[in-house]
């Protein structure tokens, strides 16, 4: 072989790759893939042969010791192909910010899709190649020009990865993503009518909240993103004050549906690891003296029990049917497919226990006995002179030392029946301020 260029014909592969390329309507990816493989192929034997250049230049002039840079440090030395690189670089910029895709989105189609992959390796190729041209320079011109005999088959490879980009889309399936809004979230420029509608409490409760739950003031992501505690919170706050999607958030934070998936699920990881032993109970507040003085509110609504200090309920969840067992979580009662959860709540209106989910054909009796808050109630949910106090139930729960419930409405007396009805008016509790919780 007399020259490296012998091995291509310049205006063949050219034409080869822009036939492939202009041919949209006809775009086939295995004509694609049967090209670049035989590209590879030559480019695989033009780099032995060129190596074999190289270290024929070596010993020609290891006596004189000229040193000889690597071959790399030659591919490319014209200005315009370190112009053809950025020209890449900048299309392949414009293209993610016209489809609208954020970093963490677009990255793991750039892991996942083995075409794409290749071109980053091949960019990072040409990059270190561009990077180390023009620091030295040869003294023996026939060296020199044995070594730029190689500059074509990165000229090819150049056109190759070009290519790769322009067809990109064509080769995978395009994915339409929703447009996010150009903002940034900031809870003070948010009026105060519409902040106590988004998330229910006011600005200066919401700071309140991120103080008493202790939250870092900065949260760090899965996937490394930081976001400040009060957005972060706020994204909880809006997502559990009302059914939405995440697509309806995206108005309100400026951030696609994805990171604001992240925040939520790891907000509300944050706050369950540090505060989810208050869900099953809370000993240290619901002390003798605090369910004493529960009992007795109950009491001064006019309610017959006395014993019951709090109020107990199961509800339902509805979900999809599954497609495999749907006959275990398919509730009869409601006719629909759900999870079901078990809540205790005291007539401040705090949840003081919660256990679930259970499977939605459970009967509420037996979520009690499965949740293991039997043997709590009594050994804590004790009043002065270490009297056991109750909950109270609807008809589903068995009655026992630590459970009241009305009387079944068949054949029942007058007095019963009337303890039934000033029962059932005491259950509704009015949920407490938030000043008044915090400082409870």
């Amino acid at each position: 072989m007399d020259n490296i260029n012998d091995l291509f014909d310049d205006d063949d592969v050219f034409n080869d790759a822009n036939n492939i390329h202009n041919n949209d309507a006809e775009f086939d990816p295995v004509q694609w893939d049967q090209f670049f493989g035989e590209f590879e192929h030559n480019l695989l034997d033009a780099e032995l042969e060129g190596q074999i250049q190289y270290e024929a230049a070596l010993v020609a002039n290891r006596e004189e010791e000229i040193r000889i840079p690597r071959r790399n440090e030659y591919f490319f030395g014209v200005d315009e192909n370190r112009a053809r690189l950025d020209d890449m670089e900048l299309e392949a910029a414009v293209r993610i910010e016209n489809e609208n895709l954020e970093p963490e989105d677009d990255q793991d189609e750039f892991e996942d899709d083995r075409r794409v992959q290749a071109i980053v390796e091949g960019i990072d190729l040409v990059r270190e190649a561009v990077g180390a041209v023009g620091e030295n320079v040869v003294p023996d011109l026939e060296v020199e020009q044995q070594l730029r005999d190689l500059l074509p088959l990165l000229q090819l490879l150049a056109l190759a990865i070009q290519v790769l980009f322009r067809n990109w889309v064509q080769i995978r399936p395009r994915i339409e993503r929703p447009r996010i809004p150009a903002i940034r979230f900031d809870l003070a420029q948010v009026s105060r009518p519409n902040c106590q509608l988004y998330f229910r409490f006011y600005e200066e409760d919401i700071l309140q909240i991120v103080v008493a739950l202790r939250m870092p003031e900065v949260v760090i992501l899965d996937n490394g993103s930081k976001v400040h505690c009060v957005e972060a919170l706020c994204v909880v706050l809006r997502r559990l004050a009302y059914p939405c999607r995440l697509f309806d958030l995206m108005d309100i934070f400026g951030r696609s549906q994805s990171m604001l998936s992240r925040i939520f699920n790891h907000t509300l990881r944050i706050v369950y690891q540090r505060w989810r032993q208050r869900l099953f109970w809370d000993p240290v507040r619901l002390n003798s003296d605090k369910l004493e003085e529960f009992h007795h509110a109950i009491r001064r609504q006019n309610a017959p029990c006395l014993t019951s200090f709090a109020f107990i309920d199961g509800t339902v969840r509805a979900v999809c049917r599954p497609v495999e067992g749907q006959e275990h979580i398919y509730n009869g009662h409601k006719r629909v497919h759900a999870m079901k959860y078990q809540s205790i709540a005291t007539p401040d209106g705090i949840i003081v226990h919660l256990s679930g989910p259970f499977a939605g054909n459970r009967h509420d009796s037996r979520l009690f006995e499965m949740s293991g808050i039997a043997p709590i109630l009594r050994t804590y949910a004790k009043g002065t002179n270490n009297r056991q106090l109750t909950l109270y139930g609807d008809p589903a729960y068995t009655v026992s030392d630590i459970m009241q419930r009305p009387f079944h409405t068949a054949g029942i007396s007058r007095e019963q029946k009337l303890f039934n009805e000033r029962m059932s008016k005491v259950r509704i509790v009015n949920p407490p301020t938030l000043d008044e919780y915090l400082h409870d």
